[in-house]
């Protein structure tokens, strides 16, 4: 949170917030966190968004997707909306299912429409050459 003092931003994606629940905080300094977790244990889990609060002024809709997926809904000018969606991908070890579950529902959850679309975040992505049997990590070239 302190690096968030030394630049100017509107909006901050986070991944591994570690904080349970389906939250939205107003914080000391006036920004807003989106926070989307699980409920209970929330240790190595957990998405989010630090919003300013003159962007918050736009935010239409939030949709708390999963502990690895959040969205907001800003209303901009001429009746146009920006859908911003933070993930926070399983890790490459935790193995194929889990990540095509969250590819899934990472598509179902951009499938409603939107004027203008931003995906950001930790997609847990990995360097170097493949391995026998990797299917999402491709040649790196240097």
């Amino acid at each position: 949170m302190e690096l968030a003092k030394l630049k100017k931003f509107d909006v901050l994606g986070l991944a591994e917030t570690w904080i349970p629940g389906q939250t939205c905080v107003r914080l000391a300094n006036g920004m807003f966190l989106y926070n989307s977790g699980k409920t209970g244990d929330a240790r190595f889990s957990g998405t989010g968004l630090m919003i300013s609060a003159e962007m918050n002024r736009k935010v239409i809709g939030v949709k708390y997707v999963s502990d690895r997926i959040i969205q907001v809904l800003l209303k901009l000018r001429a009746s146009k909306t920006l859908r911003i969606t933070q993930v926070y991908a399983p890790q490459s070890g935790r193995g194929e299912d889990e990540y095509d579950a969250f590819l899934e529902q990472l598509s179902s959850s951009l499938a409603r429409p939107s004027t203008y679309d931003i995906v950001l975040g930790d997609f847990n992505a990995s360097t170097g050459p493949r391995e026998n049997g990797e299917r999402f990590i491709g040649n790196c070239t240097s």
